[in-house]
């Protein structure tokens, strides 16, 4: 038997069903243009320049399921080849647009209505999204943080700005930390990330642990979003 009818049939009987991804007939730079549109109806002062414009490029790519898609080696921060079926960690100093940024990038996965085959399930590629510090707010209310371990596509934003425990009745625990290894762990869910931290830096190791640290580099294509605080009156966006 042909090992592509093999890998077929495992398929069809519910193995290796992890991330499917393709590619969708939109241009990068027609993409790129209505992410312009969008930031400048967010504010009138939003530009994609020479700080961002590669950075946003690789997230348009990425949607769309380009294969020319790049990122960053964690460690050297030189560009290799994107993968398309892991999922995002933005890194950039405060105020430089992550969360702006996956947030245009959900408004664009509505706009093209980008699906993404889970599990053998096809779906929005539409995400949930949350802090890390409302992750851990609603375990304390709650004890339980099951709707972001079971979610096909998270986005966590402020990685790393989360309280180092949450207590739930006298147990202390990291809920993020549990979320990421449960995801890490599955290979058919997409998880986005946003942190000021980069993703080789020693606090994640601190924090989280070898094994989420490596987790996090397996699951996620990492990207540096570039610049100058945009927050601020008169730099160009926010």
């Amino acid at each position: 038997m042909e090992m592509t009818a093999i890998i077929n049939q495992l398929r069809e009987r519910g193995f290796m069903q992890g991330v499917q991804r393709w590619k969708y007939d939109v241009q990068v730079a027609d993409v790129l243009e209505v992410v312009q549109t969008i930031g400048r109806e967010m504010n009138p002062a939003f530009a994609i320049d020479d700080e961002n414009r590669w950075a946003y490029t690789q997230l348009v790519r990425w949607l769309i399921g380009d294969r020319a898609m790049q990122a960053q080696d964690p460690d050297t921060g030189g560009i290799v080849a994107g993968r398309l079926n892991a999922g995002i960690y933005l890194a950039g100093r405060t105020g430089s647009g992550k969360s702006w940024a996956l947030n245009i990038l959900q408004m664009l996965a509505r706009i093209y209505d980008i699906k993404v085959e889970l599990g053998g399930v096809l779906r929005c590629i539409y995400w949930k999204a949350a802090r890390a510090d409302q992750i851990c707010e609603e375990y304390a209310k709650t004890g339980d943080v099951q709707q972001w371990k079971k979610a096909g596509v998270l986005c966590v934003q402020d990685l790393g700005a989360e309280p180092g425990e949450t207590i739930y009745m006298g147990n202390r625990l990291q809920p993020v930390r549990q979320i990421i290894e449960h995801r890490g762990d599955d290979g058919a869910m997409l998880t986005l990330f946003s942190s000021n931290y980069p993703l080789g830096h020693r606090m994640l190791v601190e924090r989280y642990g070898d094994r989420v640290a490596s987790r996090l580099r397996e699951m996620c294509n990492y990207i540096e979003l570039n610049g100058r605080d945009r927050r601020r009156p008169n730099n160009n966006n926010n």
